[in-house]
């Protein structure tokens, strides 16, 4: 069961969670406070990523406890310095359960998204996401908005609600093809738009 979040200190997140990893790596009698305060913390964020690429509850439940599993076990590892904390764990979400896609021969809901355009997942499961991302994520949402109506339809329906393009054809009551044609014309523009956030990245 998801517990409730706990309230960010006046430090900054990222030296708070590498204060609590740092803990939970002495495997002392403080390791277990440390990962339950990371866990309260991150556990609905991850949740919340796995739900939306799995779309199945207990799957999602499961990748959940995987993750959080090899945290505590160092099978997995954050490097301070090479991203945000919530961004790496964003990346080894998404990688858990396209794996889990992968095993069982489905497909991931929709395409993989750039980068730039991941972080609106970000934002959007994170809460207490900084300033920074939620500032380019606003501008990703204003070029989305930007876009035709039916290439912005198909788009959100495939990009960001998780459906599949055979799901989002039906959904909008047009051929497949053309619905691939959207969105593929969406993403290109919007290419175009937000160069330069691609190269932030």
């Amino acid at each position: 069961m998801l517990r409730q979040q706990l309230a960010v200190p006046s430090a900054t997140r990222d030296e708070f969670d590498c204060g609590l990893l740092e803990e939970i790596a002495k495997r002392d009698r403080r390791s277990v406070d440390a990962f339950s305060s990371l866990y309260d913390r991150h556990a609905s964020y991850v949740y919340g990523v796995s739900l939306r690429f799995l779309r199945n509850r207990e799957e999602a439940e499961d990748v959940l406890q995987e993750v959080f599993e090899k945290l505590w076990q160092r099978e997995i590892r954050f490097q301070p310095g090479a991203a945000r904390f919530t961004t790496w764990l964003f990346t080894v979400t998404r990688n858990r359960c396209l794996d889990r896609l992968k095993n069982s021969s489905r497909k991931p809901p929709h395409a993989p998204l750039p980068n730039y355009l991941s972080e609106l997942s970000e934002a959007d499961a994170d809460p207490e996401t900084d300033i920074y991302i939620v500032e380019r994520a606003t501008r990703i949402r204003g070029a989305v908005q930007q876009l035709p109506e039916d290439q912005r339809s198909a788009l959100e329906l495939c990009a960001f609600q998780g459906l599949t393009h055979i799901e989002a054809a039906e959904a909008l009551s047009i051929p497949l093809g053309t619905l691939k044609s959207r969105v593929r014309l969406a993403m290109l523009k919007l290419s175009d738009a937000l160069d330069d956030l691609r190269e932030e990245k």
